[in-house]
Order: C-alpha cells, then sequence, then structure tokens
C-alpha cells in the first residue's frame, strides 16, 4: 500500500494539489493498485495484496477480506469501507456535478426547477459537503494516530467512523434517488 499512497500522493502533488486540496490529477491509492494489477495482471494483483496485508499488520489497519491474497478470491462484503467508499465517493461526485450546475444556472439566471426536479440529490449537497470534511478530517486523524503507533483499537474506531458516515451518505442518495 505504501508505494500506492506515495505515488497517489506524488501525482496529486505534481497536479497542484496538497494534504488538503486535491490536485487537478488527484488518483487514491487504491486506484494506482487497480491500475498496476491490470498492468501486471494476476501475478501483480497478488503481489499488491501482500504487500496491503504487510501494511495493515503492522500498521493496525482494517483490511477487508477481499483483499488478502489468494483467499480475497472468495470474498465479497457490500457493507465494508472498501465497498461503501466506492459508493460514497461515486455519489460525492454526482453530488458535486449537481451542486456546480445549479451554482451555474442560478448565477446565470436560469430556471432551477426542472433542473432540481431531475436531480433530486440537489437536497444532499450540504449534507455531502459535511460528510466530505468530517470524512477527510477522520482520515487525516487516522494517518496521525498511524504515525504515532497508537493502539490498533483506536485506529479501528476512526476506519468504523468513516464507513458510518460513508453508509449514512450513501442511504440517503438512496432513499433521494427512490423517493416519489
Amino acid at each position: 500500500m505504501f508505494p500506492a499512497k506515495w505515488i497517489a500522493e506524488a501525482i496529486n502533488i505534481i497536479t497542484g494539489g496538497n494534504k488538503y486540496v486535491p490536485g487537478l490529477a488527484s488518483p487514491t491509492a487504491d486506484q494506482i493498485d487497480y491500475l498496476f494489477g491490470q498492468a501486471t495482471g494476476g501475478v501483480g494483483r497478488e503481489a499488491s495484496k501482500l504487500n496491503q496485508t504487510i501494511s495493515s499488520i503492522g500498521s493496525g489497519e482494517d483490511l477487508p477480506p477481499h483483499k488478502i491474497p489468494l483467499v480475497g478470491r472468495f470474498f465479497g462484503d457490500s457493507s465494508g469501507q472498501s465497498s461503501q467508499g466506492n459508493k460514497f465517493y461515486s455519489n460525492l461526485k454526482r453530488i458535486n456535478e449537481v451542486e456546480a450546475e445549479l451554482k451555474g444556472r442560478i448565477k446565470d439566471r436560469l430556471p432551477v426547477d426542472e433542473f432540481k426536479t431531475e436531480n433530486p440529490e440537489y437536497r444532499l449537497i450540504t449534507a455531502a459537503n459535511y460528510t466530505e470534511r468530517s470524512v477527510s478530517n477522520l482520515r487525516r486523524r487516522k494517518s496521525e494516530l498511524i504515525e504515532k503507533d497508537s493502539s490498533k483499537e483506536q485506529v479501528k474506531a476512526i476506519e468504523d467512523r468513516i464507513t458510518e458516515l460513508m453508509t449514512r451518505l450513501n442511504e440517503r442518495v438512496k432513499e433521494v434517488r427512490t423517493a416519489p
């Protein structure tokens, strides 16, 4: 995980970002791992999983079963942080797009009623922004705990809170999209 994390951070910095603001390109370590796995095939994916397993043992981070080498092929978990995180960031991206268009329409004095009807996610803009900041702060706190060699329980508590926040927003997006 560390090489992927370093590469992701380097790309973020090179494209104008920092640890608080994303650059023009700001991939996650998981996205880097995915690309590495695609480029190197099965052996590369398993090597990446082995690296992540070793990292998580040392840091106390929770490792989802699907990231365990060889064994991970037989597991899946739709409630874990990895699955919730993918949905969360996808939902955030969509809500941010809705927010940008809504602001643009308001600025240009265009009608917004029909847009709101077609994009009910607009109702979650404030909640999504708050949740995104909270997750970012918790991730920063988690990194600090890991750097200080804090207990695995403390790190796990932060991870659980992150997953809880992501899940809550994901559920709200689902509710808004299915509401009449």
